[in-house]
Order: C-alpha cells, then sequence, then structure tokens
C-alpha cells in the first residue's frame, strides 16, 4: 500500500509541528497537514476527514495543547482509531512533546486517548521550556526525527549540510602526518563546537579559538579551521571582527581563495564595495589555478555577488553585462541562485527602462521553479509597473500560497512574508497584510519568542505593522 501520511497536531504546537512537517517533506514522505496542504475552498472538514480515511499512518503530536486546547484534534484521533478498527494494517504513530513547566510530571497523559495507550511505544520528542514550541538544532530532536523517518523506511535529510564540515572531511584525508586518533579528535571536537553552537552556549567562541589553536598543534595548520570561527561570528553580523582575522590570514594564505573570497563578501556588508570587487575578482583568478579546482563551484555565486554590488552602485549594464556571462550557465546554477540571476536582471530591466523583457523572463523562470515564491512576487511587481493591481494581486496570492508550501529557514520564511506585505501595501490589499501579520505573530513571533529568533527576526515581524499604517 503507498505510504499516505497525515500530521495531526494542535495549531498551538506550529512551531514544533513545522518542523517535524518539513523535515519529513525533505525526506520525501508523502505527508499531509491542513495549514498548507488544504484547498484554499470547499469543506474543509469534509477533505482532512477523507485525508484520514485514505492515510496508511497517522501521526499525532501529543502535547498538552492537542489533549487540552483542541476540538478539532479529538476528532481527529476519534477518526482514525474508527478507521483503524475496520483496516487495522493503518498505523498510529505518537510523537509526545512534554511540557516542562506545565505538568512535567506525565500527568496530562493520563486520559486515555487511544486505546490501550500505556501499552502504545511513542518517540519521545523531549522535554520543552513552553509546551510545543521547540525549534532548535539539538541532538535530542536530530535522533528523534531520524527514529520517525525510520518508520517510513526514509532516510532523514536535514535541512542545511555544512560546507565547512566537508572541507574539513576533505583535508583531513589528504594531511598524511596526522594519525588516526588526531582525525577522530578534530571531528569531534568540530561536531561537539557546532552542537554547544546551536544550544547558544557563551563559552562557544572561546572554544573555537582554542579549537584552532589544537588543529595548529596536530600541524593541522589549513585555513579550513578558521571558517568555523568567520560562520561563528558573521552568524552574529561581526563582520568588523571577520575582517580584521582575513586581513590576518591573507597574509598565513595568500593564495588562498576562500579567505579572499570571504574578504570579499565581508567588504560587501561593509559597504566596502570597491575592495569586495577587488577581492571578488582576485578570488576568481585564484580559482583558476588547477589546485584550487574544487573552488570553482564558487564562481557563479561570486559573479552573482559582482552583480548585485554593481546594481547597488547604479551600474545596472555592468550588472546585466555580468549576469550574461552565466545564460550558458543557467543548468550549473542552483535553485537560490537561479532565482537571484532572474531577480537581479528584472530589477535592471526595471532601471533601464525595459521592463517590458521582464514578462517572458519571469515566466520562463516560472516553468523551471513554479513553486518559487520569489519569481511570482517579482511578476506581481512587473504588473504593479503596468498599472494592473488586479493580475499584480493574483501574483502576490500566488506568492504567498507558495511560501506557506517552501522549505525555508525560520529567517528566510519572515523576510520573504515581510517582503509580499511590502509588495500588498502597493496595491492596497491590507486584508492580505493581516493574513500575513496574524501569521507571523502565531507561527513565529509567540512560538519562538524565547527561542532562536534573532533581533533581526523580531523586527522585520514587526515591520508588517507599518505597512498597514500606510
Amino acid at each position: 500500500m503507498e505510504q499516505k501520511v497525515f500530521f495531526s497536531y494542535a495549531w498551538r504546537d506550529m512551531g514544533i509541528a513545522q518542523r517535524i512537517y518539513f523535515d519529513l517533506k525533505r525526506s520525501g514522505v508523502n505527508v499531509w497537514r491542513d495549514r498548507v496542504d488544504s484547498p484554499p475552498t470547499g469543506n474543509f472538514k469534509e477533505q482532512f476527514l477523507k485525508k484520514i480515511d485514505n492515510c496508511s499512518h497517522f501521526i499525532m503530536l501529543d502535547t498538552v495543547n492537542y489533549r487540552e486546547h483542541s476540538k478539532w484534534c479529538k476528532v481527529e484521533i476519534n477518526r482514525f482509531i474508527e478507521v483503524q478498527k475496520k483496516h487495522p494494517e493503518k498505523k498510529l504513530v505518537i510523537c509526545v512533546v512534554s511540557p516542562e513547566r506545565e505538568k512535567p510530571n506525565g500527568e496530562w497523559r493520563k486520559e486515555e486517548l487511544v486505546p490501550d495507550q500505556e501499552l502504545q511505544k511513542y518517540i519521545d520528542f523531549g522535554i520543552t521550556n513552553e509546551a510545543g514550541c521547540i525549534y532548535d538544532n539539538n541532538s535530542k530532536y536530530a535522533r528523534s526525527v531520524y527514529e520517525l523517518c525510520k518508520i517510513f523506511k526514509k532516510e532523514y535529510k536535514p535541512w542545511k549540510g555544512e560546507v565547512c564540515k566537508k572541507d574539513i572531511l576533505d583535508e583531513l584525508s589528504v594531511i598524511n602526518q596526522l594519525s588516526e586518533k588526531d582525525r577522530k579528535v578534530i571531528i569531534s571536537d568540530y561536531k561537539n563546537l557546532r552542537y554547544l553552537w546551536s544550544e547558544k552556549s557563551p563559552t562557544t567562541e572561546s572554544r573555537i579559538r582554542n579549537f584552532i589553536k589544537d588543529c595548529e598543534l596536530l600541524s593541522y595548520k589549513d585555513f579550513t579551521p578558521h571558517m568555523l570561527l568567520l560562520d561563528y561570528l558573521s552568524a552574529q553580523k561581526r563582520f568588523k571582527d571577520c575582517e580584521e582575522i582575513l586581513d590576518q590570514l591573507k597574509e598565513q594564505f595568500p593564495d588562498e581563495p576562500r579567505v579572499i573570497r570571504w574578504l570579499g563578501t565581508v567588504c560587501l556588508h561593509l559597504n566596502k564595495e570597491e575592495e569586495a570587487l577587488f577581492h571578488y575578482n582576485k578570488s576568481i583568478e585564484l580559482s583558476n589555478n588547477p589546485k584550487h579546482e574544487k573552488q570553482k563551484s564558487y564562481l557563479n555565486s561570486i559573479m552573482l555577488n559582482i552583480s548585485a554590488i554593481y546594481r547597488k552602485q547604479g551600474k545596472y549594464q555592468s550588472a546585466l553585462s555580468i549576469l550574461s556571462e552565466l545564460n550558458d550557465k543557467q543548468n550549473e546554477l542552483s535553485k537560490d541562485e537561479y532565482v537571484k540571476y532572474i531577480e537581479y536582471q528584472s530589477s535592471c530591466n526595471t532601471r533601464l527602462n525595459n521592463f517590458e523583457n521582464n514578462i517572458d523572463l519571469l515566466n520562463n523562470a516560472l516553468q523551471k521553479y513554479p513553486e518559487s515564491s520569489k519569481l511570482y512576487e517579482l511578476l506581481g511587481n512587473y504588473y504593479l509597473r503596468k498599472n494592473d493591481n488586479k493580475k499584480a494581486d493574483e501574483n502576490f496570492n500566488m506568492a504567498l500560497e507558495n511560501i506557506k508550501k517552501n522549505d525555508f529557514s525560520i529567517s528566510n520564511y519572515i523576510i520573504n512574508y515581510v517582503s509580499l506585505a511590502d509588495a500588498y501595501s502597493k496595491t492596497k490589499n491590507k486584508q492580505k497584510i493581516r493574513e500575513i501579520q496574524t501569521i507571523l505573530q502565531t507561527e513565529y513571533l509567540n512560538a519562538f519568542d524565547h527561542s532562536i529568533l534573532t533581533d533581526e527576526d523580531r523586527k522585520n515581524i514587526r515591520l508588517v505593522d507599518s505597512y498597514l499604517e500606510k
């Protein structure tokens, strides 16, 4: 029987539910949840009851909110129990998220919500600080979602791979003077540091600096260990600190394209545009050396950054000229790179009063990536230029639906929603802005206010309020 998974959860638990859902989708599980997958019109109750009837597995996110604050959850689980009586091959999968401060002793699970509840196995997603609200990246969550994916015979695929880790593994494999024990110590230390980072340990930075010294003592003196520190500092927007470190590394590794590329990106963040251009062009030159063959994979992103600088400087023709060098490399671009490539062209065309060229450009791009919310937003802006608010709104609505279905990091979700709220403000569609405001407040600000939201995330969420005042 084809696997069809129904995911049942309380809306108050949107934080943890959203993460599990996307991890399952990314790992290849055919999972359905009402917030994203229900049609915009029609009988909602009829739709989800039909999905329960036809599912092969029913995931229940067992929380205080599920048991005490949601009438719909009771309807869903009771429906599945009735279906399972007729079709015992259908499986119930219980995922428990237990609150730490609210009824931590397990009393909240005493109610017999499912038959033989005390005999039912469950996957423990750990203890949270607030009921249902968790979005960290700790090992407990990783182990739990790994077990969940195993039920569906799928391999868990985390949201984002770590380029730095791959570089470390590649380099360690060719350093002959390191013993196998030393290699394992370096890899273990690296993983521990990543974990400390995710847990927001106050000692993370000092430990990373000690890790760099330890690597040097073990004769591992390459640039890669420093990348971990640069990643950490840049995530905190400490670009001036990054620049100082990179200036020192440039003397130590004068022919390393990664150092020069990093320096270009840091200068870009510090608004040192001419310096950024110099470093990017130097990095391209160094990457063409055969010994740096692997670094050629970064050339496309460098070209996009150079184009972004020219756009910022108002040199739109120069930006288009750089982008034209990527015309024959479109198939090499990642999805994010391709969308930027189209976005930058569209922006330059508009600035040069060639925005009529954008209709074919954007429609062709949507043929390739119809799920891209940014492309629909750009097409909506094209119709705004044409004073066609109806078509603009149609495309903005498509962008909104696609944001809900896409798989972003939390910060990127927020940025996409806020960008779209700005677009709706131009068509004076306050109803849609309020919808976005509600999503950001309930699904992000309330759920993650004590979790991993940055100050920039919170600032962006509250920015939507200003669009309602326009």
